[in-house]
């Protein structure tokens, strides 16, 4: 009995394990920072023309265009590009996903003398899935600086 217990108990632990990894995979994405801010330009524009943008707190800019999500502030402090980010994604299932992340990790890089001068955006790739809904916005040690909720209707 005592055998065939543990090496029950092994499989299970096992399975776990593999199912962990699984999930971890679907939401596991390399940062972008050797992106640069023309590989992205026609999302951008496209978006911002269409005034397809979501103002959120702060003077940020949110569009959501296919699978990538873009965070847009002109004129970033060092509030903006130092504070972390949170990015909590729905799924129509109900599954919930931490995208948590630091600008450096996900900012474009931006040719200090083209149009963007002076602006910092974040990209992240959304993940496959029905999006519900996702929550975005900054944190420090003393809890949430801003945040802003983005639907399934806002995703373009």
């Amino acid at each position: 009995m005592g055998k065939r217990w543990f090496l029950y108990l092994i499989v299970c632990v096992m399975i776990s394990c593999v199912q962990d990894s699984k999930k971890k995979e679907k939401v596991t994405e390399e940062p972008i920072v050797e992106h640069k801010i023309n590989e992205n330009i026609g999302d951008i524009k496209q978006g911002l023309n269409s005034n397809l943008e979501i103002s959120a707190a702060n003077g940020v800019k949110l569009l959501a265009i296919m699978d990538k999500f873009y965070i847009i502030k002109h004129n970033p402090t060092s509030d903006d590009t130092s504070k972390r980010y949170f990015m909590h994604v729905t799924l129509k299932t109900g599954e919930k996903i931490n995208m948590d992340f630091n600008y450096s990790d996900y900012s474009l890089k931006n040719d200090e003398k083209g149009e963007y001068k002076g602006v910092s955006i974040v990209v992240r790739k959304l993940p496959l899935g029905p999006i519900y809904n996702v929550l975005i916005g900054q944190f420090d040690e003393n809890g949430r600086v801003w945040q802003h909720v983005i639907y399934e209707k806002d995703i373009h």
